[in-house]
């Protein structure tokens, strides 16, 4: 079933690939794996999620955003003409 599904979403042709038929989306979500996924709850987000971060994300997300000098020093060089 997965296979399936994730084949048809990498569909080389895209007249062929699956979100891009004339149900678009509706097909995607018809597929059979995601048979008895409430879409609308989901939508809602009233879904509880089959996995919750730890404790420690926002630690972690402060690790994501802080800059290295590196970081800034390529973000100037890009800005530079001819780099």
């Amino acid at each position: 079933m997965r296979q399936d599904l994730i084949g048809r979403l990498l569909e080389r042709k895209p007249a062929r690939r699956l979100g891009m038929l004339n149900g678009r989306a509706n097909d995607i979500k018809k597929h059979k794996w995601f048979e008895g996924l409430d879409w609308e709850a989901l939508e809602a987000r009233k879904v509880t999620p089959l996995r919750k971060p730890k404790e420690d994300s926002a630690k972690r997300l402060k690790e994501l955003t802080v800059r290295s000098p590196a970081a800034d020093m390529l973000s100037v060089l890009a800005c530079l003409p001819g780099i």
